[in-house]
């Protein structure tokens, strides 16, 4: 069973996307369910239901709590939901890479076939999914996904992983090399060496400065000025996926 959100404050628009999914779903012949939210805030109510949303469709605009602000709510208690933004005009925010949203649908002429295409990627996500790690770390064992790792730091044969939890960045430590890590997650698209000591996870780039990274939660990472160029470009072309 596929459980999806659609926090809309307009039945009509509500109404139009639901149609969508439902066209979607029943031609894909999946088993799904659908619960509406009319505000951003009777979805928070709901916090315990959360986690328990494979994709939640974003009206940005609405009144009270936004759909960004939604968002972040919800990556506190869900980060493996597909988040969908759904506007009536596009918005060239960061916001929606801060959140990893999928998608931005526009509610324009087109708002059926960019639908479609929108569940066509989540449903290629959903087969792209790294498995989840497991780890013996100096602060002991830990099993995470590899969505929530931000970075991986070499200093002199100890291995960082900086990994988020719930709204925190905390470290841990072990023995190895960088080389390793790098190998064991080339199969994600979201990974990038940007330095002999650094890997990033591209979706917690918060700012690509002068032969530097800024990483979500302040950490600011040096580029060698020779590769600066490539890897912000890289980068870009990343975040521009989404």
């Amino acid at each position: 069973m596929i459980n999806i959100a659609i926090c809309d404050d307009e039945q009509c628009f509500y109404e139009r996307i639901r149609r969508c999914v439902d066209n979607y779903m029943q031609k894909k012949n999946m088993k799904y369910k659908i619960k509406w939210f009319e505000s951003g805030e009777e979805l928070l109510e709901f916090r315990d239901e959360l986690q328990g949303y494979t994709i939640i469709f974003l009206d940005i605009n609405m009144y009270g709590i936004d759909g960004y602000e939604a968002a972040q709510k919800i990556r506190e208690r869900n980060k493996d939901a597909f988040i969908v933004f759904v506007t009536a005009y596009f918005d060239y925010s960061t916001e929606g890479y801060k959140v990893d949203a999928i998608r931005y649908v526009i509610k324009d002429e087109l708002f059926a076939d960019r639908m479609a295409e929108c569940l066509d990627a989540v449903f290629d996500k959903m087969q792209d999914r790294l498995p989840m790690l497991t780890l013996n770390f100096a602060e002991g064992m830990k099993v995470f996904s590899p969505n929530d790792l931000v970075y991986i730091e070499s200093r002199l044969h100890r291995i960082e992983f900086h990994i988020e939890s719930f709204g925190r960045i905390n470290t841990y430590t072990t023995n190895g090399v960088l080389d390793e890590y790098e190998k064991m997650l080339e199969e994600s698209s979201s990974f990038l060496r940007i330095h002999k000591s650094y890997l990033i996870n591209m979706k917690y780039v918060d700012t690509i400065g002068n032969s530097r990274i800024e990483m979500v939660g302040g950490a600011t990472l040096p580029v060698p000025k020779g590769k600066f160029r490539e890897i912000k470009r890289e980068i870009l072309e990343f975040l521009g996926e989404f």
